[in-house]
C-alpha cells in the first residue's frame, strides 16, 4: 500500500503533464468522460486508505499508532441489510410482573389422584369388621316421666335417638317424631338419610301427612336432600321432626302398628379424609309398639279461617272452642294457577297464625285456592279450604283444582 504522500505526488505530476499537453495545443479528447471517471475512481481509492497503515499480520491500524480492536462477527454484519424473517424478541423492560399464585388458587388446584389398589375393597372390609360391623345394633329405651318414649341405638360412636310423645295414638291422629343423629366419637364421621318408619303388621307404611302433597310438595318433613350423608365432627348432631298419619278406623281395624327411626353412617375415605368412603352402614332403633285407640267428638280440632287478597288469619281451638295445649303444627298450600306456595306452618303455642301473601300470587288478579291442615297431640286434625275471588281481568278465571289426596279420618 502507498502512503498518502506518494499518492499526492503522483497525482501532481500526472496533472502537470496533462496541463502542458493541453496548453501546447494537443487534442482535448484526452479529457473525455472516460478519463474523468477514472480520475474520480482514483481519488476515491486514495481516500479510503487515508489515515491507516498496515502492520505485521495484515491488521489495519490508525495512523497515530493506537491499537484497533479485532473485528467481530457482529461488527462485520452490522452494515448489512436485515433480511431475517424471524420474529424479533419482545421487549422485557415494560412487561408486567408474573402473577402471584393466591391462596384461593392454591387451594383449588386438584391434586393428581393416587391409585391405591383395592381401596374400595378396603373400605368395605373396614365397614363390616369390628368395631363397625353391619349387624351391630344396640337399642336402648329410656323411660320418660311425661309419658314420652325415647328409643336409642349406637354404632361406631354414632348415636340415633327417636323421641315420640307417647306410644298411644287416636285413630286418624297426626303424630310427630323427633329424630337426632349425633357423633359421640372423637373422629369425623358421616351421617344422614334419617327416616321415620311407621308400619302395620303387614309391612305397609302409613302416610306421613293428612293431605298428601302434589308433585311440587312442600309439606312438613319433605326434604329432597335428606338422603345425603353430611360430615359430622365430634359432638355435632343433625335432627329432623317428621310426621305420621295414623289410618282411619276402617283401615286400622285388625292391625297393629310399630315405629322406628333409621339412618345411615359412613367413615372418612382413606385417600381423602374429608370425604365419605361411600360405604354406608345402616343404624336403626328397635321397634316401638304403637297402640291405636278410638276418639270422641271432643277430641277434634276446630279451625276458623279468615282470608282475602291481602293475607289470612287462622285460629284453631278444640271442638268446644277452648284453646288447645300446644304446640300445634300443620301445613298450607295456596295456588293461583300462575304461581303457588306450599310449606309447613311454624309451630304455634296459641293456635293462631297470621300472614300476608307474596306479591306474585296476587298481582294478576287470579283467584286463590287456599288449603290448610292443622294437628295437635291427642286430637284429630282439622282441614280447611277457601277460594279467594279474583279481581280485575282475572276475576272470571277459575281457581285451580286440588292437587292433593285427603287421608280419611273417620270418627267411630
Amino acid at each position: 500500500m502507498h502512503s498518502l504522500s506518494y499518492y499526492l505526488f503522483s497525482w501532481h505530476r500526472w496533472l502537470s503533464r496533462l496541463c502542458r499537453s493541453a496548453l501546447s495545443g494537443a487534442s482535448v479528447a484526452l479529457l473525455s468522460p472516460t478519463l474523468l471517471f477514472l480520475l474520480i475512481l482514483l481519488a476515491a481509492v486514495a481516500l479510503t486508505g487515508c489515515g491507516q497503515r498496515t502492520v505485521e499480520g495484515g491488521q489495519a491500524q490508525p495512523a497515530d499508532g493506537t491499537a484497533l480492536a479485532a473485528p467481530t462477527t457482529t461488527d462485520a454484519l452490522s452494515d448489512l441489510p436485515d433480511t431475517s424473517t424471524a420474529v424479533p424478541p419482545a421487549p422485557t423492560a415494560d412487561l408486567p410482573p408474573a402473577p402471584t399464585l393466591t391462596a384461593f388458587a392454591a387451594l383449588t388446584v386438584i391434586p393428581v389422584p393416587t391409585d391405591i389398589p383395592g381401596l374400595q375393597a378396603t373400605h368395605i372390609a373396614r365397614a363390616t369388621a369390628s368395631p363397625f360391623p353391619t349387624a351391630e345394633v344396640e337399642p336402648v329405651r329410656t323411660a320418660q316421666p311425661s309419658g314420652a318414649v325415647v328409643e336409642s341405638a349406637y354404632r361406631a360412636g354414632l348415636s340415633l335417638e327417636l323421641r315420640l310423645a307417647g306410644d298411644s295414638y287416636l285413630v286418624g291422629e297426626n303424630g310427630r317424631a323427633e329424630i337426632t343423629l349425633r357423633n359421640d366419637s372423637s373422629t369425623l364421621l358421616f351421617g344422614g338419610n334419617i327416616q321415620l318408619l311407621v308400619q302395620d303388621d303387614a309391612g305397609r307404611s302409613v302416610d306421613p301427612w293428612l293431605l298428601m302433597p302434589g308433585p311440587r310438595g312442600g309439606w312438613p318433613g319433605q326434604n329432597r336432600f335428606a338422603g345425603m350423608l353430611r360430615p359430622l365432627e365430634p359432638g355435632q348432631s343433625i335432627s329432623r321432626t317428621l310426621t305420621f298419619q295414623m289410618p282411619a278406623l276402617d283401615s286400622a281395624r285388625g292391625h297393629t302398628y310399630t315405629a322406628r327411626a333409621a339412618a345411615q353412617l359412613s367413615r372418612a375415605d382413606i385417600q381423602h379424609p374429608d370425604r365419605s368412603d361411600n360405604v354406608p352402614a345402616n343404624v336403626q332403633t328397635a321397634l316401638v309398639q304403637l297402640r291405636v285407640v278410638g276418639s270422641t267428638t271432643q277430641q277434634r280440632l276446630k279451625a276458623e279461617l279468615q282470608a282475602n287478597r291481602q293475607g289470612y288469619t287462622l285460629r284453631v281451638t278444640g271442638e268446644d272452642g277452648k284453646p288447645v295445649a300446644g304446640p300445634l303444627w300443620g301445613a298450607l298450600d295456596v295456588d293461583s294457577g300462575r304461581g303457588s306456595m306450599s310449606g309447613p306452618l311454624q309451630d304455634s303455642a296459641s293456635g293462631v297464625w297470621t300472614s300476608g301473601w307474596d306479591e306474585y300470587l296476587t298481582q294478576d288478579g287470579t283467584p286463590l285456592q287456599l288449603r290448610i291442615w292443622v294437628a295437635a297431640r291427642g286430637y284429630l286434625p282439622a282441614t280447611v279450604e277457601q277460594t279467594i275471588p279474583g279481581t280485575g281481568a282475572g276475576a272470571d278465571r277459575q281457581a285451580p283444582p286440588p292437587i292433593y289426596t285427603p287421608v280419611p279420618t273417620v270418627v267411630p
